[in-house]
């Protein structure tokens, strides 16, 4: 993504919207037009020994279900994430103007 400031690599085009008007006699086009960054990685394996679980007696380590739980609080970050997430669809979709 090329703009007359700066230019964004591993820039995908995400969602757009545009619309036309003719002041004046003069075509425009408003364009709205929104871009994630794509991050290349290069994974990393290793190897490891997980140690053998402890418990009194092979059955003692079976699942149960557990019943109706209250979910839990999201972490800083994963909060900060979704705060991102909602601020981006409310400015995409007019409402933070």
């Amino acid at each position: 993504l090329v703009t007359p400031e700066k230019t964004y690599t591993s820039m995908n085009l995400e969602t757009f919207d545009y619309s036309r008007t003719a002041p004046k006699g003069a075509a425009l086009i408003v364009a709205a037009l929104h871009f994630v960054e794509v991050r290349q990685v290069t994974p990393q394996y290793a190897t490891a020994t997980l140690p053998a679980p402890k418990v009194k007696a092979k059955g003692a380590a079976s699942a149960k279900d557990t019943g109706k739980q209250q979910p839990k609080p999201l972490s800083a970050g994963m909060q900060a994430l979704v705060d991102e997430r909602k601020r981006r669809q409310i400015a995409h979709s007019g409402g933070g103007r």
